[in-house]
This record gives structure tokens, C-alpha cells and sequence, in this order.
């Protein structure tokens, strides 16, 4: 997907447990221009969305309900795409780097 001058759209995974917060990082992203391929709740649904939908752009909260909080999460996802095999074509070489795009948000 292009938008405007040959700016590709960036992917987004919005990580948050508090849904009005949530919802708002999404419209807010969606006016910019962003896909969101998905929003998580808790560290075990980020990990199982991130490794489904492969976001460009993961934007995580640190402090989640449940077990597994924000920094946890991370570990997971980066182990996930790393065991991943990372050949030399492209499509393996992007997802292998990133588990190094993930924002974190101090809600």
C-alpha cells in the first residue's frame, strides 16, 4: 500500500490494556496515515498477533494486565521471529530485524 510521494504505509500493533487508550492511539495512527493490523491486550494475545500479522511498527505498553507485561512481551516476540529461519531473501531478512522496531508507551 502507497501513500503520497512513494511513502510506503507502515504496519502498526498497538500493545495497551486500557481500551479508550488503545482506541485513541488507533485513530489518531489511522489519520497519519498507518495500517493497524491489530490491537492486544495482554502480552500472550501481542506475541500471537505480532507473529501472525508481522507489523512493521510494534507500539507497546510496559505495564500490561496478566502475566507477562511490556518488556516480556518483547523478549517473546524477538525469540519467535528470531527462530524464524533467516535465509538470505528479503521477506525472511526484514522479519528477522524487526523485533528491534518496537516503541514503548509510558501510560
Amino acid at each position: 500500500v502507497e501513500k503520497g510521494f512513494n511513502m510506503t504505509v507502515k504496519r502498526v500493533l498497538i500493545v495497551e490494556d486500557e481500551a479508550i487508550v488503545a482506541k485513541d492511539l488507533e485513530f489518531r495512527l489511522i489519520d497519519m496515515g498507518y495500517e493497524i493490523v491489530g490491537s492486544a491486550s495482554t502480552g500472550s494475545d501481542a506475541v500471537q498477533l505480532a507473529t501472525e500479522c508481522h507489523p512493521d511498527i510494534i507500539l507497546m505498553d510496559i505495564h500490561l494486565r496478566g502475566s507477562m507485561d511490556g518488556i516480556e512481551s518483547r523478549s517473546r516476540i524477538c525469540s519467535e521471529i528470531r527462530s524464524s529461519p533467516c535465509a538470505p531473501d528479503r521477506q525472511s531478512s526484514r522479519r528477522c530485524k524487526r523485533c528491534w522496531k518496537i516503541i514503548w508507551l509510558h501510560v
